[in-house]
């Protein structure tokens, strides 16, 4: 399966999985990557401390795949440690229920090749069970290839020498996406949403308008906005944030999680403000469909309706 030499015309790509207590979805999935079109990969997973058995079944069924065990669930930031330890040109990172077509690497591998100026692939998200689009601001339906500001998080491909300069943020859970967005964006690099890359999603069992969605949705959107924004962006993009979650919250009964949310963010603030490294004013422009779903007054009524 794996093949450490870099050619021109099959350059090593790492597979980066984080799993956490989803040994069946992760042995479907491993069993799926061996059936890629594209062979010369490398297949990191990280086991963010899982407890039913997921590093005991890697290490008897897949001893090609590069484990590397976590003491405790650190989140999103687990997906850093297969950055930091990727070999591959180009890293595609993948949601341990979430399944790439068998000729999905290829595919990516032949764009990014082609394109230089592209820094990162977003794949069109579609659910396993209905093989409907995720149809979202992060994955719009989309027919042909277009220039977009983000990506969906459950499965993405990046330059190596890219997300290992950015990583991913210490934000635990949701909205990890956007800052190497961004960062990317702002290093002169575009981000291609890809409709004939596919992988297949499991939709989450319970709704993700949890209390876990109303708290880390809010709090990291406004860590984001006070770490990379301008000022006077910052201030409004922080105003439609509190207002738009708040009503968000308020229709969901998720009140509690939303203040905790803030009085959070607010506690980090002197934090984020010593890790502030503000974007150009293109990034910022290219964030334009993020920004304007945050205004004031002009989005409400769609946001509490659709949750």
């Amino acid at each position: 399966m794996k093949n450490n030499k870099t050619t021109s015309n099959c350059p090593l790509v790492t597979v980066n999985i984080l799993t956490w207590n989803r040994k069946a979805d992760l042995e479907k999935l491993l069993n799926i990557l061996w059936k890629q079109s594209y062979h010369n990969l490398e297949i990191i997973v990280v086991d963010n401390a899982s407890e039913d058995g997921t590093a005991q079944m890697i290490e008897q069924c897949f001893p090609e795949v590069r484990l590397f065990k976590l003491s405790q669930n650190i989140g999103i930031q687990g997906w850093n440690v297969g950055f930091e330890k990727a070999k591959g040109d180009y890293v595609l990172t993948l949601d341990d229920d979430c399944f790439p077509e068998a000729d999905s690497i290829r595919k990516m591998v032949g764009r990014f090749q082609h394109q230089p100026e592209t820094g990162i692939i977003a794949f069109r998200i579609l659910d396993r069970d209905t093989g409907e689009n995720w149809n979202s601001m992060y994955t719009p339906a989309a027919d042909a290839e277009i220039e977009w500001f983000t990506f969906a998080g459950c499965a993405v491909g990046f330059r190596t020498h890219l997300i290992k300069q950015v990583l991913f943020p210490n934000i635990f859970l949701y909205e990890h996406e956007l800052e190497p967005s961004i960062r990317i964006l702002d290093m002169g690099y575009r981000i291609k949403l890809c409709p004939d890359i596919k992988a297949y999603h499991k939709m989450p069992e319970i709704s993700r308008q949890s209390w876990k969605s109303a708290y880390y949705s809010t709090r990291n959107d406004l860590i984001f906005a006070w770490k990379c924004l301008p000022f006077i962006t910052c201030l409004k993009l922080s105003l439609g944030i509190i207002i738009l979650h708040g009503c968000i919250a308020i229709k969901h009964r998720r009140l509690s999680a939303y203040i905790r949310a803030l009085f959070y963010a607010a506690k980090m603030l002197p934090q984020t403000i010593s890790e502030r490294e503000v974007v150009g004013e293109s990034a910022v422009k290219s964030f334009k469909p993020f920004i304007q779903s945050k205004k004031l007054f002009t989005g409400i009524r769609k946001r509490v309706r659709t949750g």
